[in-house]
């Protein structure tokens, strides 16, 4: 009964996407927020604004400030600069209007994210789907590599007595699971900026994706370098085979 539930929790959290206010922001811009007049979409020029805005880890950006309002006397706003919108995910917005006798609370909710946009429905399904893709192949590509042999083959002298060709199968394949991973990584990232049921997570999946794509050059770099030494060694071991001389 259990895992039904949590099946069917994996099921709905593909169709729901968490999006409250339906505001949505790029990570690291100024914002501006607008508050829109409480008596019939109009204010007086006396009427008050209190605005108060907490980042997702519930860290307080602004404090009960009087927010501007607007030469139309339509609505208010205020203003968060680029330094306060680096936080991904969902921004609080609380506080009350006040105008004359009429006092309304303030209490709704936008997102930021890197590029400003949310998943649509549709694209939600299709990285869901592309995810579980990606690491099926990732599991499959690397037990590959994990499997596949690595050493030459050796008499009960320990003498190399042929060169193991699948070596060089085994290191592209682990290197492609690398490849993979950083994807992977990328799409759960993706993933959890939309869903609620990940955004917990995005900070991790963010740090995990930028430290797997830093290293990505390094891990290039070094199997191209081993790749051309295990072939010039290999080389030199197949000239000593074919000329009947023991190798090791």
């Amino acid at each position: 009964m259990n895992n039904k539930k949590i099946l069917a929790g994996i099921f709905m959290g593909i169709f729901l996407v968490a999006l409250i206010s339906g505001l949505t922001f790029q990570q690291s811009i100024e914002v501006d927020i607008k508050i829109v007049c409480i008596n019939a979409g109009y204010c007086t020029s006396s009427a008050v604004c209190n605005v108060s805005i907490f980042a997702p880890d519930q860290t307080t950006l602004l404090d009960g400030i009087q927010a501007t309002q607007a030469a139309s006397l339509a609505f208010y706003n205020v203003t968060l600069n680029s330094t306060q919108t680096v936080q991904i995910g969902e921004y609080s917005v609380g506080g009350f209007c006040k105008d004359g006798s009429v006092t309304q609370l303030i209490d709704f909710s936008f997102d930021v994210t890197p590029t400003g946009k949310v998943l649509t429905t549709g694209d939600s399904i299709l990285t869901t789907v592309l995810t579980v893709g990606v690491f099926f192949m990732f599991l499959f590509t690397f037990w590959g590599g994990l499997v596949l042999p690595f050493k030459n083959k050796r008499n009960d002298a320990s003498e190399i007595i042929e060169i193991e060709k699948l070596k060089y199968f085994k290191i592209v394949l682990l290197t492609l699971s690398y490849t993979l991973l950083v994807w992977l990584s990328n799409l759960l990232f993706t993933l959890s900026i939309s869903f609620s049921l990940l955004s917990q997570m995005t900070g991790f999946f963010q740090m995990t994706f930028e430290i797997l794509l830093a290293f990505s050059y390094v891990v290039f770099v070094v199997t191209i370098i081993f790749m051309f030494v295990l072939g010039w060694r290999d080389l030199k071991l197949r000239e000593l085979l074919l000329r009947g001389l023991p190798a090791r």
